[in-house]
């Protein structure tokens, strides 16, 4: 397992290093985005999933190219073991790539949903305004 993730987190690291860093970023445009939404009749409920689901999408993309990198990696392991003669027996655990993408998308969810919780809390035209006076 430990190898399976010095493998696949570093992928992860890379992914989750620009995900992150372009949600904070961009978070006075989610709460433009959020207010808009509350105003055209969305509930809070719906307002606060938002986030989460956006979190969702990104880690699955995330999770994308991690598995391609990991499956490069493991094809040059094989390549290896058969140049030196040995037999390959890659054996992936699954619960170290759940481990994996479940910190990233936890880290996703805190990096999407916590710069917003000040937005939720204002009543929506206030937020519009305060972000145009910026």
């Amino acid at each position: 397992m430990g190898a399976f993730l010095s493998l696949l987190g570093p992928a992860l690291a890379i992914v989750l290093a620009g995900g992150v860093g372009n949600l904070f970023m961009m978070s006075k445009q989610r709460d433009a985005e959020l207010a808009l939404v509350g105003i055209t009749g969305a509930t809070p409920n719906q307002r606060r999933l938002l986030p989460v689901l956006e979190a969702t999408i990104l880690t699955v993309t995330a999770a994308i190219p991690a598995a391609a990198a990991l499956g490069v990696m493991l094809g040059f392991l094989v390549v290896s073991f058969r140049a030196a003669g040995l037999v390959p027996g890659i054996d992936v655990p699954a619960s170290a790539w759940l481990l994996g993408v479940g910190v990233t998308g936890l880290i996703m969810v805190a990096a999407t949903f916590l710069p917003t919780l000040s937005a939720l809390r204002l009543p929506e035209p206030r937020v519009v305004a305060r972000l145009a006076a910026e």
